[in-house]
């Protein structure tokens, strides 16, 4: 019966709208904007001391950890909060996880 009405619940949120899948695209846009200049082109850093996303190690982290990285910056990397959308957040960590 618990497994139903996840499952119903889940149902509501995708047909209401609420819930979406990230868009990669719109997180490609972002990236090329926004980060390429120091994390490269396709994740291979620019800069000393930047995560190499194309190698994958930087995302072995939940995205939920990645977001908020991106929110608060870390280190060089400015925050990023108020800049994007919640959305928008999630959709550029699904474009990173596309670059290895």
């Amino acid at each position: 019966m618990r497994y139903v009405f996840i499952l119903l619940a889940g149902l509501i949120l995708l047909m209401s709208g609420l819930a979406r899948a990230a868009d990669t695209s719109v997180g490609a846009r972002l990236y090329h904007r926004h980060c390429q200049d120091c994390h490269g082109a396709r994740g291979r850093p620019n800069m000393p001391g930047m995560p190499d996303f194309s190698r994958g190690e930087a995302l072995l982290r939940p995205d939920e950890r990645i977001v908020d990285v991106i929110r608060r910056g870390r280190g060089m990397m400015p925050a990023f909060e108020g800049r994007f959308t919640a959305d928008e957040f999630y959709d550029l960590v699904a474009y990173l996880r596309t670059l290895r």
